[in-house]
C-alpha cells in the first residue's frame, strides 16, 4: 500500500473533531501538556505536519521513537548525543560525529521533518545552522571542479588521504582518479576526472576493485561538527592558555600538555572539542534548529530528572578533572545548566507527553489534556483475544486496520482471519474510512484505540514478536560480552 493512503485516513484533520481541536491548541498553544500511553504518543507527532525534535527519555528511548516514526515517514532522522565533552581524545570514531552532522544537515535543510533525539541533546552545544548548511558539498557528474581543489575539501571535511582506500573517512588519489569512502555508504566510491571536470561517479568493490554502479552525483558530509575557522581555534587557545593559569602548578602542567597536542593539530577536527568553553559563542543549540515547529518532550518528568542527574554527575567530574590538570573550571560551561534549558525552552512550541495528568515543571503546560484513548491490548501469544477484540470492534462499528510488515504476512493473516470467520479484507492499495477490519502490508509498530473516531490501528508488534528487538540481539551478540554464572561457553574455534 502506499502510505500515503494510510496517512491521509490517519490524518488528525481526518478524524474526530476531538482530534481536529488537538492538533489546533498544539499549535496555538506554546505549552501544551497530554497524558497518553503508547503507540498513539508516535501516531500524533507524525501526524502535527510540522518541523518536529522528538525528544524521548534517554537515547535508547530515542532509538525505539525514530524507528516507529520511520513507520509514518522518511523524512525522519536521529541524532544521537555528543560523546563525553570533558576528555581530550587523541583519536574519534569519524562515523559517529558523520552520523550527528548528516542528522542535523537534513534536518536543517527540510530534508526531515522530524529530529528524534535525547535529552542531553538540549545540554549540547551544535555547530552553527548556516555554517553547517554551507559545510556540506554535493557534486555532479559534468561539475567543473579543480581535483587538488576537490582533496583540499574533502581534508578540511576530517578525510583521512591514504595509500589505499579501503576505510570508512579516507581517499585516495592515483593520476585523475580519487577514491572516497563516505562515512554513510557501504562501499567506496570513484570519481575520474577528465581535466576540471568530473567525468563519472562510480561506487567500486573494495576487494576486486570492480565497479558496481553509477551515480549522478554525492553528497560529502563533514566528519566532525566543529565548523569553525582555524583562526577561531588559535583565539580559543589564547584564552585557554589564560584559564590554564588559574590551576595549580602540577594541574596546570598536565593541562598544557594537552594544549600543546591540540597546538600540532593543522585542521580543524573532533579533537578540538576540547576547546568549546571557549568557543560557545560560535555554536548554536538544538532549539535554534526548530525555526517555527514543535518540540515534543516525551515522559516530560523522566526528562527532567535525567537532566538534573547528569548536571550533578557534571559538576563532580568537572571538579574532579579540574584537580588532575584534564579540563580547566571554565569547562563547567560545555554544557548548559537546567535555568539555560528551561530558559530556551520558554522560546519554542513545546508539546509534553505524560503518563498521567502531572505539571510538567520542565514545560510549565498552559493546558493538560486527556484525550478519549483506550489502550490497545497485546497480541502475541493471545491468537484467541485478538479474534474476540476484532469481532467486538466490528460489531461496535470501528474501522479496523491490522498492520502486517510484509503482503506475505498480510495475506497470511488474512486467510486465517476468514478461517476463523472473522470477516476482513486485504487491502494493498487506496483504503476508505469506513467501517470495517483491513488487513495492510505495512509496518506501523505499535497501535492505538481512538473511540471518538471510531478506529482502531493495530500494530506489527502488538500482534507478532518484537522483530527489531531480535535484530539489536543479534547485533550485540557480534561484540564480546563477560558470560555470567551459569552461562553455557563455546570456544569460537570449536
Amino acid at each position: 500500500m502506499d502510505l500515503k493512503y494510510l496517512n491521509k485516513i490517519l490524518s488528525l484533520d481526518n478524524l474526530s473533531s476531538e482530534f481536529r481541536d488537538l492538533k489546533r491548541q498544539i499549535l496555538e498553544k506554546d505549552s501544551l501538556c497530554i497524558t497518553l500511553n503508547g503507540g498513539e504518543r508516535i501516531h500524533i507527532a507524525a501526524a502535527l505536519e510540522k518541523k518536529t525534535i522528538y525528544v524521548a527519555k534517554d537515547s535508547y528511548s530515542a532509538l525505539m521513537a525514530y524507528q516507529k516514526l520511520k513507520t509514518y515517514s522518511e523524512s525522519v532522522s536521529l541524532l544521537q548525543p555528543n560523546d563525553d565533552l570533558l576528555f581530550f581524545r587523541k583519536s574519534f570514531q569519524k562515523s559517529i560525529a558523520g552520523d550527528r552532522i548528516k542528522a542535523l544537515y537534513n534536518f536543517a535543510s527540510n530534508e526531515s521533518r522530524i529530529l528524534v533525539t535525547s535529552p542531553l541533546a538540549l545540554l549540547q552545544f551544535l555547530p552553527k545552522k548556516d555554517r553547517l548548511l554551507k559545510s556540506v558539498k554535493t557534486y555532479k557528474v559534468n561539475d567543473e571542479v579543480d581535483i587538488y581543489d576537490f582533496m583540499d575539501t574533502l581534508v578540511k571535511l576530517g578525510y583521512t588521504k591514504e595509500e589505499a582506500c579501503e576505510e570508512k573517512n579516507t581517499f585516495s588519489n592515483h593520476g585523475d582518479i580519487v577514491d572516497v569512502f563516505l562515512s554513510y555508504m557501504t562501499m567506496p566510491i570513484r570519481i575520474s576526472f577528465f581535466g576540471d571536470t568530473i567525468e563519472n561517479i562510480k561506487t567500486f568493490d573494495v576487494e576486486t576493485m570492480l565497479s558496481l554502479g553509477e551515480l549522478d552525483k554525492i553528497t560529502i558530509y563533514p566528519n566532525n561538527d566543529l565548523l569553525y575557522e582555524y583562526d577561531e581555534i588559535e583565539k580559543a587557545i589564547d584564552r585557554a592558555e589564560k584559564e590554564i593559569k588559574k590551576l595549580s602548578i602540577s594541574a596546570a602542567e598536565r593541562a598544557n600538555q594537552i594544549l600543546d597536542d591540540i597546538k600540532t593539530l593543522q585542521v580543524v577536527s573532533q579533537q578540538h572539542q576540547w576547546l568549546i568553553p571557549f568557543l560557545s559563542e560560535k555554536n548554536d543549540l538544538i532549539y535554534d534548529y526548530l525555526d517555527d515547529g514543535v518540540m515534543v518532550l516525551d515522559e516530560v518528568d523522566s526528562i527532567k530528572g535525567l537532566i538534573v542527574n547528569h548536571l550533578k554527575e557534571h559538576a563532580a567530574r568537572v571538579q574532579e578533572l579540574v584537580q588532575k590538570g584534564e579540563i580547566t573550571k571554565a569547562h563547567a560551561s560545555c554544557i548548559l545548566t537546567m535555568a539555560d534549558v528551561e530558559s530556551n525552552l520558554d522560546r519554542v512550541l513545546k508539546l509534553g507527553y505524560s503518563n498521567m495528568a502531572s505539571s510538567a515543571t520542565i514545560l510549565k503546560p498552559k493546558q493538560i489534556l486527556t484525550p478519549s484513548i483506550n489502550r490497545l491490548n497485546n497480541y502475541v501469544l493471545h491468537y484467541d483475544k485478538l479474534v474476540e477484540d476484532l469481532n467486538s470492534f466490528l460489531n461496535g462499528g470501528l474501522m479496523v486496520v491490522l498492520c502486517q510488515a510484509t503482503k506475505d504476512r498480510a495475506k497470511t493473516l488474512y486467510k486465517a482471519l476468514i478461517d476463523q470467520d472473522v470477516p476482513c479484507a486485504y487491502r494493498e492499495d487506496e483504503l476508505e474510512y469506513r467501517k470495517g477490519i483491513f488487513i495492510v502490508p505495512e509496518d506501523i509498530l505499535d497501535g492505538f484505540i481512538y473511540p471518538s473516531a471510531k478506529l482502531v490501528v493495530i500494530g506489527v508488534e502488538n500482534v507478532v514478536k518484537n522483530s527489531h528487538k531480535e535484530e539489536r540481539v543479534r547485533n550485540k551478540k557480534s561484540v564480546f560480552v563477560m558470560p555470567q554464572v551459569g552461562d553455557y561457553v563455546v570456544h569460537e574455534f570449536h
